[in-house]
């Protein structure tokens, strides 16, 4: 097959749980001719799928890839995960497309999943093609369902199916060209095509199609039809500069899943990456591959647009940038559960379990493992099912057998109001101070960074680094220990010595500051929060009122229809643990419960958490408050009340 010289694009499919998504991936792939035989999830034979405990659970966990051509234009196809549990690969994956299919259910219509998922392209900017599945045996009508979409969804969702004319009339509302084009009855490609392309590209519009992948309804339609309405954006021909979307092993290979963005990849080559401590350090590109399903088919050079693997970086982690400017991923997916983790067998040593965690933790950032050198190792999660695919891996990977404590829920931390942080480091032959300004941010914000400190004060690579270290870890907070978040954190001045400063020691100033500045001021904690949407019997509606009330939740007016009420709302995710069975049996498998992480908010019951945890900051050894000065060549402790007196910069508003 000829292909043209349109660069690579990258097209993701995401949908909730039974969307067929999988299905959809295998009649793609038949369809572009890069599979003879169309795999099944319920015979365990998909090509996407193919980890072992993927087809034993018969879900997408990992994104799987694939190259494939349609219309002679190259693509690379990702199949993402659909269960929550795992949306952090998901975002990963979702961050490096340049379109986006987004697969839902003609049966179960738009899921609280499906809306996190459109929330999320909205952040990345994502263009969408939406592609409505099991149509052959579902009750609903197209027109309910194209309502539900776009009172959901997006108002802006346009069905491609429906009279060409209708259509066009709908398209042309976006653009003055295209209006007048239409009033004047002319409906030449050559002016219609590129503007459509524009529109979707620009996220103006989300066409919608309709079809079955299990029947292969309408399958080609849309393949030709997503073929001739995308377009690549001209690539340059910079530096080398990538996204890691995923990290594997193959063969005892660790492997970084990379898009390139910009530049071109080969082996041998030297790129840039992030160390754990925030360093930049050159790693060695040993072999360069694409995936094609489970098999790696080498690679001679990787060109911006295409997605490859390499082998021998072993330090980079899934989501970070590498290559040119490398930098850390923050994503809006966040575990909201954290566990102790145990050795099965006692004769298992603690250092091993967390070497190995550390490992997965490569793959999957979110895990955060967390040791304090005793027997003390916990990890965050993001639900149940993840957690026992991590308790497989463990044993089946590395012959480690687990288990978990009872899941406790992951608070955060912020300031109500500003306060400034100070932090001195200077045992003998060392030296570093840094003076900060902490602001509460806008909730959701996390941490954002800005410099008030002219270079004459500080040079800016002292600055720079300042900067690294601010994100480059978690900051616990001085309530629970939880991490900081929603802060803006603006760096008022420091001080660096020409002959003893090194860049650690601007790591621990960094720290130690933003440490004071946290015990100085006035913190809050927060809590994760769940929405929730609710169906059940009329007569159920007080007693559902009544139970939510009891768990502290805020709801919307209900919506009566018929015999049937519908609730939405918020809910502390910590009340809400043992609700979705209790909610079934009330209503005697009659009711409906979906439920998502929202966002964090004040904690209800803040007093009450924070005696629980029992947490004391002046007794966290391991991220002091404190500033160490140097006294007749030797350096000595100053408790963080008095640090500021002994600060050596004089710094003002």
């Amino acid at each position: 097959m000829h292909c043209d010289t349109r660069p690579n694009l990258v097209i993701g499919v995401f949908a909730h749980v039974d969307a067929g998504k999988t299905t959809f991936c295998e009649q793609l792939l038949y369809h572009t001719a890069v599979i003879r035989n169309r795999g099944r999830v319920d015979e365990r034979s998909s090509f996407m799928d193919h980890h072992e405990i993927e087809r034993s659970r018969g879900i997408s966990i990992f994104a799987g890839e694939a190259q494939l051509q349609i219309g002679g234009h190259p693509y690379s196809l990702i199949d993402t995960p659909g269960h929550t549990d795992f949306y952090g690969e998901t975002e990963r994956a979702l961050q490096i497309v340049d379109y986006a299919i987004l697969l839902i259910s003609g049966t179960d219509g738009i899921q609280n999943n499906t809306r996190l998922l459109f929330d999320l392209f909205q952040k990345y900017q994502v263009p969408v093609f939406i592609f409505v599945n099991k149509m052959d045996i579902t009750a609903r009508t197209r027109a309910s369902l194209m309502e539900e979409l776009q009172h959901s969804l997006h108002a802006d969702i346009i069905d491609m199916g429906a009279d060409p004319l209708q259509v066009a009339e709908q398209i042309a509302a976006y653009d003055d060209t295209l209006t007048e084009a239409f009033l004047e009855d002319d409906l030449s490609a050559a002016l219609w095509l590129p503007a459509v392309q524009q529109l979707i590209h620009d996220r103006r519009i989300f066409p919608c199609f309709f079809g079955s992948a299990l029947a292969d309804l309408d399958m080609t339609g849309f393949f030709d039809t997503f073929d001739r309405l995308t377009v690549s954006a001209p690539m340059e021909q910079q530096a080398f500069r990538g996204q890691v979307f995923r990290v594997s092993h193959y063969k005892s290979k660790r492997l970084l899943h990379i898009k390139v963005l910009s530049g071109s990849l080969r082996a041998k080559d030297s790129i840039d990456c992030l160390a754990p401590d925030g360093s930049i350090l050159p790693q060695k590109v040993n072999e360069l591959f694409c995936f094609q399903g489970a098999k790696p088919i080498p690679l001679a050079q990787a060109d911006a647009g295409m997605l490859c693997a390499v082998a021998g970086p072993d330090i980079a982690c899934g989501g970070d940038m590498i290559g040119a400017s490398p930098a850390r991923a923050h994503l809006q997916t966040q575990p909201i559960f954290v566990s102790s983790v145990q050795p099965a067998s006692p004769d298992t040593p603690i250092s091993k379990v967390y070497a190995c965690l550390k490992e997965l933790e490569a793959e999957e950032p979110l895990l955060s493992i967390r040791w304090d050198g005793s027997n003390a190792l916990r990890m965050h999660f993001t639900g149940q099912i993840q957690l026992e695919v991590i308790s497989s891996l463990m044993e089946t990977r590395f012959d480690c057998p687990v288990t978990f404590g009872a899941p406790a829920i992951v608070y955060a931390e912020t300031l109500t109001a500003p306060s400034r942080g100070c932090g001195h480091f200077e045992p003998l032959r060392h030296y570093a101070e840094v003076h900060l300004l902490l602001e509460p941010g806008k909730p959701g914000s996390g941490i954002t960074f800005s410099s008030a400190c002219s270079t004459d004060v500080l040079a800016a690579n002292w600055q720079n680094l300042i900067r690294t270290h601010i994100f480059e870890t978690q900051h616990p907070g001085v309530l629970t220990g939880a991490a900081i978040t929603d802060l803006h954190i603006t760096l008022l001045g420091g001080r660096a010595h020409l002959k003893h400063t090194e860049g650690g020691d601007f790591r621990e100033a960094t720290y130690r500051a933003i440490r004071q500045g946290l015990a100085s001021g006035q913190s809050r904690l927060l809590e994760p929060m769940y929405h929730f949407s609710l169906s059940a019997p009329s007569g159920m509606l007080g007693k559902v009122l009544s139970d939510l009330q009891q768990l502290h939740a805020v709801c919307d007016p209900p919506l009566i229809e018929g015999d049937r009420f519908t609730l939405q709302g918020q809910v502390p995710a910590c009340e809400f643990f043992s609700y979705p069975l209790q909610f079934r049996t009330a209503t005697k498998g009659q009711g409906m419960l979906t439920y998502r992480f929202s966002h964090y908010a004040p904690c209800h019951n803040q007093e009450a958490v924070i005696a629980e945890i029992g947490y004391d900051f002046t007794r966290d050894t391991a991220r002091p408050a404190d500033s160490v000065f140097c006294s007749h060549g030797a350096g000595y402790n100053v408790p963080w009340q008095q640090a500021p007196a002994h600060m050596h910069c004089d710094i003002s508003l």
